[in-house]
């Protein structure tokens, strides 16, 4: 019994981080008889698919789709308290008193708001003349353009939406709906009027990467990589038409060739640093650890802001045998963002593949407190009680 006690103290140590390998091998062998292919650890690590979910969702929402030149020529203005001013219909209405003037008249007092960045005011008297004359489409075209402005993409598509059912062939109005749509994230409804664009203009090469950009959103990876490749067919050296298809292949699990694409944004676009952020990650996933690293860092050097870079560069660290530099990442990773359970559990198995049997132990712990219905409680609650019989014998 002694002996049998002494050799789990020196072996539990060194052969539990290799416990929760086995359990994510487990998934691999499951998810490769399902589909044919080895997966990504994205693909079936419970801890990095909360923590790659988390990621592309702060992607997504940072992401910004390049608008018509139409669109984008006014200046944009970023305020919260006008758009929440102008943000429903209802607070347009009785704001102006019509009486007594005519549509023309409406609409020179509204353009009149417009110059003084008065958007409120603008859009109440642009409503006021489409009380007045329903059937104009221009007005309602133009106060789509002043949300976009605004920024306030709902309120653009609800606007374009009224003005085609006026004008239902206007080809501008549909893509400007497009893209509003796009921004707002509606993806689907985004996809239709794309898609009619594309119909009428093949050669668009702004409706390309909008219409493939929303198949991502959607996840149709494979569709969204065929639209990138014809857009790069008519701009083959266009730098983000590559980073973009690179992005679509990482999420389609073609790591080998989104590494392709990436050295070409990177080869045009030497400071992008999300392009170096997801190569480092698909060099990781097709073994290049030590180049991933270098990615990783080269990242995190551009833009502090990629936490993500340093917290990959932890895990390949952790992959590498290497639980010193895993554990500096990962600590500073949780000085930033304490309330990341996932960052205990990787940080307990990096201190625990150097023998810290007592910061694993608090690292696990943190980790079960905070995920209760976690898989692996059973195996970390037996190295906790296995280190702690352990230190009871010394």
């Amino acid at each position: 019994l002694s002996f049998g006690l002494l050799y789990m103290a020196f072996a539990t140590p060194l052969f539990f981080p290799a416990l929760i390998g086995s359990f994510n091998e487990i998934l691999r062998v499951i998810f490769w008889l399902r589909n044919g292919r080895m997966p990504t650890p994205e693909e079936v690590e419970p801890a990095v698919i909360r923590s790659k979910h988390e990621e592309e969702m702060e992607h997504g929402a940072e992401e910004e789709i390049e608008l018509p030149e139409e669109m984008a020529v006014a200046r944009p203005v970023d305020s919260e308290a006008a758009v929440a001013a102008i943000a429903s219909r209802a607070t347009l209405e009785g704001r102006v008193d019509a009486k007594g003037l005519s549509v023309e008249e409406l609409i020179e007092r509204a353009n009149a708001s417009s110059e003084k960045d008065d958007f409120a005011g603008a859009l109440a008297h642009y409503d006021a003349a489409i009380r007045l004359d329903p059937c104009r489409c221009d007005v309602l075209s133009t106060m789509g353009m002043m949300r976009v402005r605004l920024q306030d993409w709902p309120g653009a598509v609800s606007n374009f939406d009224q003005a085609l059912r006026l004008d239902p062939e206007n080809l501008d109005l549909i893509e400007y709906r497009a893209f509003a749509q796009l921004r707002a994230r509606n993806y689907e409804a985004a996809l239709i009027d794309l898609t009619r664009t594309l119909k009428a203009s093949p050669d668009n090469l702004l409706a390309l990467k909008a219409r493939a950009t929303a198949l991502v959103g959607l996840e149709r990876y494979a569709e969204a990589v065929e639209d990138f490749t014809a857009a790069l067919r008519h701009a083959p050296r266009n730098a983000d038409i590559h980073f973009l298809r690179g992005d679509a292949l990482r999420k389609k699990g073609d790591a080998r060739l989104a590494v392709a694409d990436f050295d070409h944004a990177i080869e045009r676009q030497p400071d992008n640093a999300k392009a170096f952020l997801y190569r480092g990650t698909c060099k990781a996933t097709i073994g290049q650890r030590e180049e991933a690293i270098s990615d990783l860092t080269r990242a995190f050097d551009l833009d502090p802001g990629l936490h993500e870079a340093i917290y990959h560069r932890a895990r390949i660290h952790i992959d590498l045998g290497d639980g010193v530099k895993a554990e500096e990442d990962l600590s500073w990773l949780l000085a930033r963002q304490p309330d990341q359970a996932d960052l205990h559990l990787l940080r307990g198995k990096a201190r625990a593949a150097v023998g810290d049997s007592t910061g694993a132990i608090a690292d696990y712990r943190i980790y079960l407190e905070r995920t209760p219905r976690s898989k692996l409680r059973r195996a970390l609650e037996t190295y906790i009680r296995d280190q702690q019989i352990a230190a009871r014998r010394q």
